[in-house]
């Protein structure tokens, strides 16, 4: 199974250049332009990381970060959050943020390969053999698929006589 990513970023400017660089490094990624759309797709447990800005329309990153943190309001999340943005805030509320998610990082000092580098230490990419990055919408309105197709046995290993 594919490492996937949720990227909550409503920039897209900047959503695409970390999409690229993401999936060019073996993730499968999602992109979400609002926090409303974003808490409902990482409430269904199928990531494995998220980056979250701050500053997004609909509900706040704050707010995401909390209910994602909440299991009682999102019991199926268990992935990495990480906070981007370039808000200047003051510590008090950076080291709340920082409390409540995995990591913490300023866009404006991190190039998106660098942002590849730093994940890897995360959550490695995994193999993304037929694994491709579903749209919000297309993610919602689909139901669990059966498992595909069985992989062939493997060979016995050769014997020597």
């Amino acid at each position: 199974m594919a490492t996937r990513v949720l990227c909550i970023e409503d920039e897209f400017f900047i959503s695409e250049l970390y999409a690229r660089a993401l999936n060019k490094a073996g993730y499968v990624t999602t992109v979400c332009m609002n926090g409303t759309d974003g808490l409902e797709v990482a409430r269904t447990g199928k990531y494995d990381i998220v980056l979250l800005d701050i500053m997004i329309p609909g509900t706040d990153g704050t707010e995401v970060l909390r209910q994602l943190r909440d299991p009682r309001r999102s019991p199926d999340f268990r992935g990495k959050i990480i906070i981007t943005t370039n808000l200047d805030q003051d510590d008090e509320a950076r080291a709340e943020l920082e409390k409540l998610a995995d990591a913490y990082i300023v866009k404006a000092d991190i190039t998106p390969n660098e942002l590849v580098s730093f994940l890897q230490t995360i959550v490695p990419p995994a193999d993304t053999t037929g694994d491709e990055p579903m749209a919000p919408t297309e993610l919602a309105a689909t139901a669990p698929q059966p498992p595909g197709p069985a992989a062939p046995a493997p060979k016995p290993p050769l014997e020597n006589k």
